[in-house]
């Protein structure tokens, strides 16, 4: 029984040591891409957040400046605002700052989540997914998507686990992080009638489902009052051809199968090409030779779990477009359901060799293609290289 527990601590040492070495990586980088950046990758939406946010911490409320007029910011929900208004009152940051180190707590925070909870040693693997190419591009980003993935990976997490109150308080969180959030009410409805759940239970989450539609409700509403529209001007003001809606998502999630390189708005660039090659060239790699996986049958229900979560968003999100015009989707929009579906695959499949491994980390490695910026790439790696011995 010593020898047994032994080996058990020494296993979970070098679990938590390689945790560590891939959060570290994920930090280093993250870090690297927001100073590199002239803008800090900041954006539109990113301002509204940081300005957002810094009306809170002076007390002046959810708003921003609109043509010289404070105006309520209804186009966001306040969560990711709050939580940066926060972290900057308590650290002392500037909201910039506090805004990427929410980023950089919510996506750490997912693997530690999987090892505590439901993984084990298999959260090195789900960790690692995040240093794909396009989640560190989230992460980077001034965004409420990290947040709202971190919050996401805790409610699949509760849901799994059968844990109500924290499934609860992390749906209420989801909502208020992000509008999308709201489809863990149609996954739960889901669930209780594929169940066939007996009438307490039914109770049990219809109270839950009431609870999080009052909280959007309860938005909406204070959005009305403050801004006169219920989730920002314009969301809503047009309602598009049901077959142009879907032909708007064909583009976006072919991309999210291109993990190295996707085409992006202008096309097939050079990047893109060589992207789609060298995953090609993983693929062919991968399926050489013997089988190279086997099913895990420790997490295939875990991995289902997730699945199945990831395909409400996707289809709550097309039925949403039905009624509001916003852009096709992007990396942005489907990052929920492109991060949900490759934590089901790792969870669910166990590479069988070293090798095969060793191919695996190759891709992600490959799929920082994605952080290159997309015109005048050579002009501007041309400036960092010019740069780079006055910072050393």
């Amino acid at each position: 029984m010593e020898i047994k527990a032994a080996m058990e601590l020494t296993y979970r040492r070098k679990v938590v040591g390689s945790l560590l070495a891939v959060g570290s990586l994920q930090v280093i980088v993250l870090t690297g891409l927001v100073i590199l950046n002239p803008n800090h990758y900041v954006t539109i939406d990113s301002s509204y957040y940081l300005e957002s946010a810094r009306n809170i911490q002076e007390g002046i409320g959810y708003a921003t400046m609109v043509e010289g007029k404070l105006v309520g910011n209804g186009h966001f929900p306040s969560g990711y605002s709050c939580a940066i208004a926060w972290l900057a009152g308590l650290t002392g940051l500037p909201v910039l700052i506090a805004s990427k180190l929410v980023n950089l707590l919510a996506l750490l925070s997912i693997p530690w989540l999987f090892y505590r909870q439901v993984a084990g040693g298999k959260a090195v693997a789900c960790g690692s997914v995040l240093l794909l190419g396009d989640f560190l591009k989230i992460g980077a980003h001034t965004w409420s998507e990290s947040l709202f993935l971190g919050l996401l990976t805790g409610w699949g997490i509760a849901w799994y686990r059968k844990d109500l109150r924290a499934c609860f308080l992390l749906g209420i969180g989801l909502i208020w992080v992000r509008y999308a959030g709201v489809f863990i009410v149609v996954y739960t409805a889901f669930r209780m009638w594929k169940e066939r759940r007996s009438a307490s239970e039914v109770r049990t989450y219809g109270k839950m489902i009431a609870g999080w539609l009052l909280f959007f409700a309860g938005q909406a509403l204070y959005n009305l009052y403050r801004t006169g529209h219920a989730f920002g001007e314009g969301r809503f003001a047009v309602s598009a051809d049901a077959t142009h809606n879907l032909v708007h998502f064909i583009p976006g999630l072919a991309n999210e199968l291109l993990l190295v390189r996707d085409r992006g708005r202008e096309g097939w660039d050079g990047l893109a090409v060589a992207g789609f090659l060298l995953q090609l060239l993983w693929m062919g790699a991968m399926a050489a030779g013997r089988r190279f996986w086997k099913i895990d049958t420790r997490y295939r229900q875990f991995a289902g779990t997730l699945a199945e979560i990831a395909f409400t968003y996707l289809v709550v999100i097309i039925i949403i477009r039905f009624f509001s015009p916003f852009t096709a989707p992007g990396y942005r929009l489907l990052a929920p359901f492109t991060f949900l579906i490759v934590q089901s695959v790792v969870l669910g499949f166990q590479v069988r060799s070293a090798r095969h491994r060793f191919y695996t980390v190759c891709l992600v490695v490959a799929s920082w293609l994605s952080l290159l910026p997309t015109g005048d790439l050579w002009q501007k790696l041309g400036r960092v290289a010019i740069a780079l011995p006055f910072l050393s």
